[in-house]
């Protein structure tokens, strides 16, 4: 006999004589050997650091813009005084890069980090305005509305929501939720959508009482907040809980000589009490929906604070397509003081 065969047959023996011993009221103790650990797997590299410096200046004048949003993969900051911005951990691959600033196109490029220091100058090209003469058109838009947020749980689904369905939105933010999250209002604002002031207290006993400056206070407020976040101050607001049964005789001329717009609904989901369904959304978006006369734009009232938006925006957006009507952000449409859609659902002279 060889010798493998003397061992496998002396180990046969061990194991059978650990067994008896069991079974004559002894205790066999089997003793195993750890496994060796496993090896990383082959061919997997190990992920490289990198830097990345963004600096932003206007494609017209060179000029760096300052407290400029930028988004490096879903890092979100703001250029400083020198028109950068330095995202921190990164690691070397590709990353999309974006950038946008107030009267300036939108800068989105993918770029492949190289591991260590990077650098890139990003150009924004000035927008061209569209000439006071040329009257701005409603005709058969929606506008959807997103008011109170931005909330870490669901603000970043519904972007999510609004980047896969191709469809801009007007995000009425909150100063003091903003400034708990301004990296969601950053992405807001660079995935194409518009910000708009919804005050910063959204404390009606206070908004409400007395004149109307306690109001355009908390308007102004808000408005210094997201100048730091998003570069410029939003003159498109809208008043907690809506014009009626808060503002009183004098209030609306008060607010626009104040250079608001006040930015109203007529299409509301019902999602501001606690207790409306995700289900309960889509078939109230369709009752004012279908009450709407062609070509009455539809301005479409929701919320971003509970979960019910995650389930009922798809279908409102199926819905609001299925009636022919072209997506817009409210900012794209409206630049100077007025009201879009006031109680009664009616817009300014001459813009319908």
């Amino acid at each position: 006999m060889n010798a493998a065969g003397l061992r496998a047959k002396s180990i046969a023996v061990i194991v059978c004589l650990a067994f008896a011993a069991a079974g004559c009221g002894g205790r066999a103790t089997v003793r195993l050997r750890p496994k060796a650990p496993a090896k990383a797997a082959a061919g997997k590299k190990k992920a490289l650091p990198a830097t990345l410096t963004i600096s932003v200046v206007d494609a017209s004048t060179s000029e760096p813009l300052t407290n400029v949003p930028v988004a490096a993969g879903k890092r979100y900051l703001s250029t400083g005084a020198a028109g950068m911005a330095v995202p921190g951990n990164l690691t070397a691959g590709d990353i999309t890069i974006t950038a946008r600033a107030p009267q300036h196109s939108i800068y989105r490029q993918s770029r492949h980090l190289q591991a260590g220091d990077n650098t890139v100058t990003i150009a924004l090209s000035p927008e061209s305005e569209t000439p006071d003469s040329e009257p701005v058109v409603f005709r058969h838009k929606a506008y959807l509305t997103i008011d109170d947020g931005p909330s870490a749980t669901w603000t970043p689904e519904v972007l999510d929501i609004l980047k896969r369905e191709g469809v801009p939105a007007t995000f009425f933010v909150v100063g003091w939720r903003a400034a708990e999250r301004p990296d969601l209002v950053r992405r807001a604002y660079l995935e194409g959508n518009a910000i708009g002031n919804h005050t910063y207290s959204h404390d009606y006993g206070q908004l409400y009482r007395g004149s109307p400056r306690n109001l355009t206070a908390s308007f102004a407020r808000n408005g210094l907040l997201l100048k730091n976040i998003i570069g410029y101050a939003p003159t498109v607001t809208r008043p907690p809980g809506g014009a009626a049964g808060n503002f009183r005789p004098g209030w609306q001329s008060r607010v626009t000589g104040a250079g608001y717009t006040t930015v109203l609904w007529n299409v509301t989901t019902g999602d501001g009490s606690t207790r409306t369904t995700s289900s309960q959304m889509v078939e109230n978006a369709k009752t004012y929906l279908a009450r709407l006369k062609s070509p009455e734009p539809a301005v479409i009232l929701m919320h971003d604070i509970r979960p019910p938006i995650v389930k009922a925006l798809p279908k409102i957006i199926a819905e609001v397509r299925r009636r022919g009507y072209e997506f817009s952000s409210v900012t794209d449409d409206l630049r100077e003081p007025g009201v879009i859609i006031g109680p009664r659902r009616k817009l300014l002279p001459g813009r319908f």
